[in-house]
């Protein structure tokens, strides 16, 4: 208790600065929260909104992470929460006393607006190269069966600072969230990707089956942890949430702004304290390249992913995955687009399990590739046929005539040029390959 503070004999009101000490109620997705201020310092009161836990005192520094109430400020902290009646009300905003306070709008002068200054902020950090920005929210979507869980949880390459399908990467804490997997196939990828579970120190996978419930982004837990990783490594984790669904209320489908706009509001703030986002999501059904829901989860995020899966010709027992990548602030669409192949291995009671991803060819690249070359022999073999003509040809051996046509103009100046012979007619003469 503040030394200029008494409880009185009967062990009732406290006396003494009483207008020094303002109180305030609000509540978050998940509590209840009961705010004190005394000077510069502030403690909040916990209680979970659907099970009394008989109140948390936690006191919120200005830097670093909250920390438990000392059991003297307890004392004096439950008098004011008994008797709330008896002290101020705090006003959301402006908040009055030492940090706390907030201009009021009607009040601002111009020489008072915060001002952002570029000397203070750094570069921009990649966790993985061209594919994760440190403190920004990424969302990864794709049809089920698109192995995002896998490629996520490849995420050990950033907890130990291993190189990511050929992508440099810096260490940071990973804490992979799983609302939905059964335990036996966490098991199964932690024994076929090698995570070394539960003994890697920097990656976690916190499953719906352990001794605590999974909390959601805006829940007081993350941001502690969130805090507490700053703190200690001078860097946020990367927290992984998957996925998106399970972050919505009971019969919310995330398809408004009012469903996505707060559970964006909370992941920004954990980005803000430190932290680095990755968000799975599903596509819309028989559409794998666009995202389920309202358009606001694009809008709000800083980096896009759609995986596609393609066939393997050569090991058909091994998907072929393309990563489309929208980077948004970053760079333009597609720019950092990549493929990977899902290794399978059989085990000794012949299932199946995923051993590892292997950089490889971008598959819609290599259908355009062999695409051209397939025009580029039907020109060699036919140096005296124009536009028309080529793309009937084309059509009778299986490539569609539009298609034909369309690859055709694309790859003038490229890959073959159009001539005028001798007797008047247009026609097609390939290019050396560079």
């Amino acid at each position: 208790m503040p030394n200029n503070w008494a409880v009185d004999s009967e062990g009732g009101n406290t006396t003494g600065l009483i207008d020094e000490i303002r109180i305030e109620h609000y509540k978050t997705r998940d509590h209840c929260v009961f705010s004190v201020y005394l000077g510069n310092r502030n403690w909040k009161r916990l209680n979970r909104r659907k099970k009394g836990n008989g109140g948390l005192w936690v006191e919120c520094p200005l830097r670093g992470p909250n920390i438990p109430a000392t059991e003297e400020d307890k004392c004096w902290l439950n008098n004011v929460w008994e008797n709330a009646e008896d002290y101020p009300k705090v006003e959301r905003f402006p908040r009055e006393g030492g940090q706390f306070s907030v201009p009021s709008l009607d009040l601002l002068c111009w020489e008072d607006i915060p001002r952002y200054n570029p000397r203070q902020v750094g570069k921009t950090r990649w966790l993985i190269e061209s594919f994760l920005a440190e403190r920004s929210i990424q969302l990864v979507f794709g049809e089920r069966g698109s192995f995002k869980s896998t490629l996520l949880l490849a995420a050990k390459a950033v907890a130990n600072r291993e190189e990511f399908l050929g992508m440099k990467t810096r260490r940071r804490r990973v804490l992979y969230l799983d609302y939905e997997n059964p335990a036996d196939v966490i098991k199964a990828r932690n024994d076929g990707l090698g995570l070394n579970l539960p003994e890697n120190p920097s990656l976690a996978i916190w499953d719906r089956f352990g001794r605590y419930p999974l909390p959601g982004p805006g829940e007081f837990a993350l941001e502690y942890l969130v805090k507490t990783c700053v703190a200690e490594t001078g860097h946020g984790p990367w927290i992984i949430f998957d996925s998106w669904s399970s972050l919505l209320r009971p019969g919310e489908g995330g398809e408004f702004t009012g469903q996505i706009a707060p559970i964006y509001a909370q992941l920004r703030k954990l980005v803000d304290l430190g932290a680095t986002i990755s968000v799975l999501d599903h596509s819309r059904k028989y559409d794998a390249q666009t995202i389920y829901g309202g358009q606001d989860k694009e809008a709000k995020v800083d980096t896009i992913h759609n995986l596609q899966t393609f066939e393997n010709r050569l090991r058909p027992e091994n998907a072929i995955v393309r990563v489309e990548s929208w980077l948004k602030r970053f760079a333009p669409k597609g720019a950092a687009t990549f493929a990977f192949e899902v290794r399978n291995k059989k085990d000794d009671n012949g299932e199946w399990h995923v051993t590892g991803l292997k950089l490889v060819r971008d598959p819609v690249e290599e259908q355009k590739r062999e695409k051209r070359e397939f025009l580029r022999d039907l020109i060699r073999k036919n140096p005296d046929l124009g536009q028309e003509k080529l793309a009937i040809l084309a059509a009778k051996k299986g490539l569609a005539r539009d298609q034909a046509i369309e690859i055709l103009k694309s790859g003038t100046g490229k890959y073959w040029e159009v001539n005028k012979s001798a007797h008047g007619k247009y026609c097609y003469q390939l290019l050396p390959k560079s």
